[in-house]
C-alpha cells in the first residue's frame, strides 16, 4: 500500500530571513522517497539551496551538492 500527500507553502516553516524570496513549495511522498519543489520570487546574490529534514531535535541536509540558483531578479 502506498500512501501519498502533498506538503504547502504553508505547511513549511522558514527559519531565518532568506535572500531569495519563495513564492510556492510542495513535497510529495511517493515510492522513491520524497520530490520537494519550490518556485521563487527573486533569488538576487543566492548562490544555491540546501535542503533539510528534522529527524528528532535535528536537522539533516538531504542534498549532497548545493543546488544552484539562476539569480534571477523574477525568480524561478
Amino acid at each position: 500500500m502506498t500512501t501519498t500527500g502533498t506538503t504547502n507553502f504553508d505547511d513549511v516553516a522558514l527559519d531565518s530571513v532568506l535572500p531569495a524570496r519563495v513564492s510556492s513549495f510542495t513535497a510529495v511522498r511517493s515510492q522513491q522517497g520524497v520530490r520537494v519543489r519550490w518556485r521563487t520570487g527573486t533569488e538576487v546574490d543566492e548562490l544555491g539551496f540546501n535542503v533539510y529534514r528534522q529527524e528528532g531535535n535535528r536537522r539533516v541536509r538531504v542534498n549532497r551538492r548545493l543546488i544552484s540558483a539562476i539569480g534571477a531578479v523574477g525568480g524561478a
